[in-house]
């Protein structure tokens, strides 16, 4: 651990007021990264949200999460380990004012109008192929999925409902929605492999099947998945940072952040923060390391 790191470690977990003194300058410089990432995704935030509420929220939950998870820090500078909170709490906050009473309603309905929607089946030559293959994904959905799995692939992919609002409504984690999702598609990829629409479904699909199968069911081997990619997102973010080879060394994580939409704005949001001068070490104002 650098000097840095030692620094806020021994802070945030000694007693009284050195404690007190640690969380309080940490929780202001989250505060910061909080207000400046919920800038950033500005566009996803609905009409009634207020920013200057959330932000607050959002940097407490942070540094709740940082002081429990201490003795698991990462090799990451430890300013860029703990923005990492801050993009999850902002992902909650913004889930939390998003699809309010829509969910179920994107998880409802006629799902195989939907999927014909989606496949773009309406300005589509309606040929055989394209027939089959939409008959084959209806048994899919109705025979190989389970209930879960059937509202999640509904809800997220034909209604686009964002995996962190699912995961609300489930009352679940983020990982548990994406690894229903992943399964989902995988068993659907195999439906069609078994009725003959295609021997290895991540090859390039024919030109006679619907438009958007190759999106709607893209899954990648070696997928880290949501909580692994979380454990290294920051870490991934300092190599990269550093002129490392994050997307060779960690390449699962790069798969997935490939792959997960929700992830990949985490991770957006902590590389902008590593690039700002409180977080990336270069300018780095004193009290945010800890310094004197």
């Amino acid at each position: 651990m650098d000097s840095h790191a030692r620094t806020w470690a021994d802070g945030l977990g000694g007693v009284g007021q050195q404690a007190g003194e640690a969380a309080a300058r940490l929780q202001d410089l989250l505060l910061e990264t909080a207000r400046a990432e919920l800038d950033r995704r500005q566009d996803r935030l609905s009409a009634e949200a207020e920013p200057g509420a959330l932000a607050p929220e959002a940097a407490a939950g942070a540094l709740a999460a940082v002081i429990a998870d201490l003795g698991a820090r990462s090799t990451a500078p430890f300013p860029v380990w703990a923005a990492k909170f801050v993009m999850a709490e902002v992902s909650a906050k913004i889930a939390q004012r998003q699809w309010r009473g829509g969910v179920l309603a994107a998880a409802g309905g006629e799902w195989a109008t939907q999927l014909a929607a989606r496949l773009d089946l309406t300005t589509n030559a309606a040929t055989a192929r394209a027939a089959g293959v939409l008959a084959s994904l209806r048994l899919g959905v109705e025979q190989d999925l389970t209930e879960q799995q059937r509202m999640v692939f509904q809800a997220v992919l034909l209604g686009g409902v964002p995996i962190d609002v699912l995961a609300l409504e489930f009352g679940s984690a983020r990982s548990a929605i994406y690894k229903s999702l992943f399964e989902a598609r995988r068993r659907l990829a195999d439906r069609l492999a078994a009725d003959g629409h295609g021997p290895d479904p991540l090859s390039p699909l024919p030109s006679a099947w619907p438009s958007g199968l190759a999106d709607l069911l893209a899954v990648t081997p070696g997928d880290a998945g949501c909580e692994v990619t979380f454990q290294e997102v920051d870490t991934y973010v300092s190599s990269e940072l550093t002129g490392g080879d994050p997307g060779r060394d960690l390449a699962a994580v790069r798969v997935h952040l490939v792959s997960c939409m929700a992830c990949q704005q985490d991770y957006q949001g902590l590389l902008a923060a590593a690039r700002a001068s409180r977080l990336s070490g270069v300018g780095v104002h004193p009290d945010f390391l800890g310094s004197s």
